[in-house]
């Protein structure tokens, strides 16, 4: 008889302990998941993108600058305003 009621405690013990422990990481991982939680990560991505696009827009253009030179251009002259 006292087996069982061990084993009953036992194992209504470890269903109280898991249960604590999922219910805490599934409100965590609610929290994470929130609107205003995920706003802010998409907000910090789209930083990123959006740095990472001037950069290499400037690293660009320096590259550009860097071939070009000015004594091979010549004025062309604009025949549209002559008419």
């Amino acid at each position: 008889m006292f087996k069982r009621v061990r084993w009953t405690a036992i194992g209504y013990a470890a269903g109280v302990g898991t249960s604590y422990v999922v219910v805490r990481k599934v409100k965590r991982e609610v929290r994470k998941l929130g609107p205003q939680n995920v706003g802010q990560q998409v907000s910090g991505r789209v930083r990123a993108a959006v740095a990472d696009g001037r950069d290499a827009m400037r690293q660009r253009e320096a590259e550009l600058r860097r071939g070009y030179d000015p004594r091979l251009l010549r004025a062309v002259p604009d025949d549209s305003r002559a008419r």
